[in-house]
């Protein structure tokens, strides 16, 4: 029982260090001013094969918010975050860039 409440502990403070890490990237993205902001039917940069690998249309591009779309941040053409309009906290992206090998880690929280 002791491996069972090890691995339960274990999973426990992941889950409650990624619960603050969202909190801390939220509000850090509350108080980023975006060089564009794209709204779209999916993710549109941060899984750029999905769509195809799945056999769905193309993701489509709207001019402004939409009812159910997904809003896509970029900074310096970078995308940096994207989040469903109708519920931000749901299904939020977080892209975090490593200056040494300009490659990027996604950080999802559904």
């Amino acid at each position: 029982m002791s491996i069972i409440k090890d691995e339960y502990d274990n999973i426990y403070n992941i889950f409650m260090l990624e619960k603050t890490s969202f909190k801390q990237r939220r509000k850090r993205m509350n108080n980023m001013t975006f060089t564009s902001i794209k709204w779209s039917s999916s993710y549109i940069d941060f899984f750029p094969y999905d769509l195809a690998i799945n056999q769905l249309k193309s993701a489509v591009i709207y001019k402004g918010e939409t009812k159910a779309s997904i809003k896509n941040c970029y900074v310096d053409n970078k995308i940096i975050f994207a989040c469903n309009n109708e519920r931000e906290n749901w299904g939020s992206l977080f892209i975090e860039y490593d200056d040494r090998s300009k490659r990027g880690t996604i950080k999802y929280f559904v």
